[in-house]
């Protein structure tokens, strides 16, 4: 059992007795059983669910077979949330590391701000050319583009006396204009 749970009992046989092994017991979440093998790397002999036969041990004493888990696979999904372009798909293995494509979309009169696990941008934040996990315990998973848009408020006296600085806003902030 290699970082999986559960319990299978141990078989004694003899050499040319024959072996059953049974069918896997373990689970792993996020993983998919693959089959057994007498190196825990996956570098000895493989053998596969149910096999039936000898099995030689190097040592002529004890075999241990590892169960071999792959990670379970899904897809990467890139959402322009109202942009334009796209991005394509991107197959992954769960707890693989990623780097995320170059940016190919754009929004006019908005600037690329991140990318995130909800449309709303209320979800996980990843930048553009983020390298990393960004995945969750989904098979697939969707990171929609995130937009802002500053711009700069001026204002003009028009006639009266006065002096007022200019404020940053982000398109949608929604923040009051200060005196």
């Amino acid at each position: 059992l290699v970082n999986g749970d559960g319990k299978m009992d141990d078989q004694n046989r003899c050499y040319g007795d024959g072996l059953s092994i049974p069918n896997n017991a373990f689970t792993r979440d996020h993983y998919t059983f693959e089959g057994w093998n007498t190196k825990a790397d996956g570098s000895g002999k493989p053998y596969p669910d149910s096999f039936t036969g000898d099995i030689q041990s190097e040592d002529g004493e004890t075999v241990t077979l590892y169960a071999q888990w792959m990670g379970n696979r899904g897809t990467l999904h890139f959402d322009t949330n109202n942009g334009t372009g796209e991005m394509d798909d991107q197959q992954r293995i769960y707890d693989d590391g990623l780097s995320l494509p170059p940016l190919a979309i754009t929004r006019d009169k908005y600037n690329f701000l991140c990318w995130n696990t909800r449309r709303d941008g209320k979800g996980e934040s990843y930048p553009d050319g983020y390298t990393g996990n960004v995945f969750t315990d989904q098979s697939s998973m969707t990171l929609y583009a995130q937009w802002g848009n500053d711009y700069t408020v001026h204002f003009a006296p028009n006639g009266g006396t006065g002096n007022m600085d200019d404020q940053q806003r982000d398109h949608g902030d929604g923040r009051a204009i200060t005196k």
